[in-house]
């Protein structure tokens, strides 16, 4: 435990508690990590020491997954709920430091990752894809599929930002337009007194230059945040997790699309009744009918005619761990 440094505030004291206490059982929702690999590290350790110590692929490969997935069209989905993810944020993510990314995923993700080769490897080397769309839980359901519900990004930001509050968790926003970025950060301290948010960034929607790159990475890095929160829409933010985890010592990753436009008040969100009816699509092609109808009255349907055919031949189905 030599990483460990003197807690700097109540808040960090809880966090080494938990770090300690679930060192003892060596279990979360990742699995075991064997102790020769890796070692348990506290708030404000170095991040530059422990990506030393500690390398991706060894750790990649020690932690194995205990959730779940189901295969549609070929395509890795959690089988995991909101409540599942914020206990492994809070069991796993902040006692195991290594990068990780997070994939909302919806039916237009499947579809495209079909024929965009660097997004279906980002999705496939995830390490976990929640099932952002409706469509994906009910064929999961239809299929005898249990504990699968709607974990989407809009809906995992507020609801992880509020727990995080009395944790101490430090949060970094990468995407969106200047303004969206400082709406959203107003919003959020706005609605949760206390948080943490060390920092944003708004990159250009050209290509990044290879010094521009690393001056974010740089920036992320120093800032030392639990949580990347990336707005840069499908497919540029699954692929720049792929490409970027393990460059920020231990983070985890979220690609949370539109989530920065909603929250800062840039963009309505469809009434609840509407998401649970698996009708927020609907709204969104009313808002923005020439961006958005190829996504949902072309991709769509084939989604279901592709995967009702899959129903049929019986090969959607849980994943052997």
């Amino acid at each position: 435990m030599s990483n460990l440094q003197p807690p700097r505030d109540v808040s960090t004291l809880l966090r080494l508690q938990l770090s300690h206490d679930l060192a003892q059982s060596s279990l979360g929702l990742f699995g075991a990590l064997p102790a020769q690999d890796h070692e348990i590290v506290g708030v404000g350790h170095d991040a530059s020491a422990e990506t030393s110590l500690q390398p991706e692929h060894l750790l990649r490969k020690a932690a194995k997954p205990v959730i779940r997935s189901y295969l549609i069209l070929y395509f890795p989905i959690s089988i995991i709920s909101i409540e599942q993810v914020l206990k492994l944020f809070a069991e796993d993510l902040m006692v195991y430091r290594r990068d990780r990314y997070i994939v909302f995923r919806d039916v237009h993700g499947v579809m495209r990752a079909r024929s965009d080769t660097k997004l279906r490897r980002a999705h496939e080397a995830s390490d976990l894809t929640a099932p952002d769309g409706m469509p994906l839980v009910w064929i999961a359901k239809f299929v005898g599929i249990d504990g699968v519900s709607r974990v989407c990004g809009p809906d995992s930001l507020p609801v992880v930002c509020e727990r995080g509050v009395p944790l101490g968790w430090r949060h970094y926003f990468l995407g969106g337009a200047p303004a969206v970025a400082e709406a959203l950060i107003r919003q959020l301290k706005q609605k949760y007194p206390g948080i943490l948010i060390v920092g944003s960034s708004s990159p250009p929607f050209r290509p990044l230059s290879v010094e521009e790159d690393e001056a974010i990475c740089a920036t992320i890095r120093g800032a030392r945040p639990d949580f990347v929160w990336v707005g840069l829409g499908t497919p540029k933010q699954e692929v720049w997790m792929h490409e970027h985890r393990g460059r920020f010592g231990g983070v985890t990753l979220l690609g949370v699309g539109a989530a920065f436009d909603f929250h800062a008040g840039k963009t309505s969100r469809a009434p609840r009744w509407m998401q649970r009816s698996g009708l927020e699509w609907l709204h969104r092609l009313v808002q923005e009918p020439k961006r958005l109808y190829r996504r949902y009255l072309v991709l769509g349907p084939t989604f279901l005619l592709l995967a009702f055919i899959e129903v049929l031949k019986g090969r959607i189905a849980v994943e052997p761990i």
